[in-house]
């Protein structure tokens, strides 16, 4: 209830929080997960279908509104936190895996994807990741258990953990 997660059955509603022209009906319901920046802006959401479209054979488990670049998932609290370097945060994949981590007491960062932490295209940080207070804070990136087989991942891993180190960040990865 505290991050404003909700269930849509209205197609046309889905389409307007994903900037579509039409939202396919088969596709819904969806679960819709509201973001909310740092200074508490929200209009970025992600849905995820109960049924999802199929690219490439693969089901779409995510959908992130139409031309927009990544942002990142603050479960609530979480941006309290980013302007403290003493206190360690956790970077993970995706927006459940980030309030889970969160309601447990570990303050965490969902990235859309394991390239979340940059815009497509591009190789720097996200202008909301540059933000938070990096110097001699304790970070650690819990990406999923496919890191092991995945060399993808284990890039997307091993970037991330360069441009936080390169901003003085104290970065550990871990493997679940």
């Amino acid at each position: 209830r505290a991050a404003g997660i909700r269930s849509e059955v209205e197609p046309v509603k889905l389409a307007t929080i994903l900037d579509w022209k039409k939202y396919p009906p088969k596709c819904a319901p969806a679960i819709v997960l509201p973001f909310t920046a740092a200074d508490g802006r929200n209009g970025y959401a992600r849905v995820k279908p109960d049924r999802p479209r199929l690219s490439g054979g693969k089901p779409v488990k995510y959908e992130s509104p139409r031309g927009q670049p990544n942002q990142i998932y603050l479960p609530p609290g979480v941006a309290d936190v980013l302007a403290d370097p003493q206190r360690e945060l956790l970077i993970t994949e995706g927006e459940k895996k980030a309030l889970c981590a969160a309601q447990y007491g570990f303050p965490c960062i969902g990235l859309t994807g394991v390239f979340g932490w940059k815009e497509k295209g591009k190789e720097s940080l996200l202008p909301a990741l540059e933000r938070v207070a990096w110097k001699d804070r304790p970070v650690y990136i819990i990406f999923d258990s496919d890191i092991a087989a995945n060399e993808q991942v284990q890039d997307a891993e091993s970037r991330l953990a360069a441009h936080l180190k390169n901003r003085g960040g104290k970065v550990k990865v871990c493997r679940i």
